[in-house]
């Protein structure tokens, strides 16, 4: 049924690493429905990604629930950004005040833009309801490759707007 959730547009990732480490769950005491909750938690907890397409869209999100219901469902991690992890695991409720870098001003000023936006709705959006359904109610197109991130991108993105020729520059830098 279409009605069940809401589909965003797609990521693009590749498996970056795995954990090499064994994980049992004792599963007798446990529904068939939490054995699975709890199998999915540590599969997604022992990977991570790298997000070829869909980076904005993550922190978004991210930044999202972080206003909405203060609940970390994921972490995000900027090679370009040593210390982009600690940063974004500071918001809650309240953002963090630090425009360092063009990155983190971009992500206060989301986060500042959901604030207002969410006060001008006044009454007629439910942070806890609107937090429910972004968690439950929306699921992504999966596009997950073993392929060259650079051409996938690359691939994914022609025909779209351009990009300019900072963010070229900065593509092609982050390539070598």
């Amino acid at each position: 049924n279409c009605d069940d959730f809401y589909c965003l547009q797609p990521l693009a990732v590749k498996r970056k690493n795995e954990s090499s480490q064994t994980l049992t769950i004792d599963t007798s005491s446990k529904t068939e429905e939490e054995a699975f909750q709890a199998i999915k938690e540590i599969y997604n907890s022992n990977i991570v990604w790298e997000v070829i397409d869909g980076q904005q869209r993550l922190t978004t999100i991210y930044l999202l629930l972080c206003y909405l219901t203060n609940e970390k469902s994921y972490s995000l991690s900027y090679e370009t950004r040593e210390k982009s992890s600690e940063y974004l695991e500071s918001f809650s409720s309240k953002q963090p005040n630090d425009d360092s870098n063009v990155d983190y001003f971009h992500m206060n000023n989301v986060f500042r833009k959901i604030g207002e936006w969410f006060k001008e709705q006044g009454d007629n959006y439910n942070k806890t309801e609107f937090g429910d359904l972004l968690l439950n109610k929306t699921q992504f197109i999966w596009y997950e490759t073993n392929e060259d991130p650079i051409k996938v991108f690359t691939r994914l993105n022609i025909g779209k707007i351009g990009l300019t020729n900072s963010e070229l520059i900065k593509a092609l830098i982050l390539s070598q």
